[in-house]
């Protein structure tokens, strides 16, 4: 499983491809993460996802600062006539200095 310092910035990407092997695009993509903030209270967030047409992904940005130590879920998923979702799990790591 993957970890990540609290207060860090996580950027996703997601490419979409057809049976075809093609990328195509979704008409939106969104990132949903599921974990439990600083205080012990599980949250969702989800955060819209932007095309990056250079690199032919999406790509989305959440802020870990508010996220307690522990397992947090994500989901990504593009809607409209390109329906495809992915989903995983990834770890936040949190020292006693790091609870400021």
């Amino acid at each position: 499983m993957s970890s990540f310092v609290r207060k860090n910035l996580l950027v996703a990407t997601a490419t979409f491809t057809a049976a075809s092997g093609l990328n195509t695009q979704p008409s939106s993509a969104t990132l949903i993460i599921n974990y439990n903030d600083i205080s012990g209270v599980n949250r969702t967030t989800q955060v819209p996802m932007t095309f990056n047409s250079s690199g032919d992904d999406w790509v989305g940005t959440w802020d870990t600062s508010n996220s307690g130590a522990g397992n947090v879920e994500w989901m990504i998923y593009g809607a409209g006539s390109l329906q495809a979702a992915a989903q995983g799990q990834f770890q936040i790591l949190a020292n006693q200095a790091n609870t400021v």
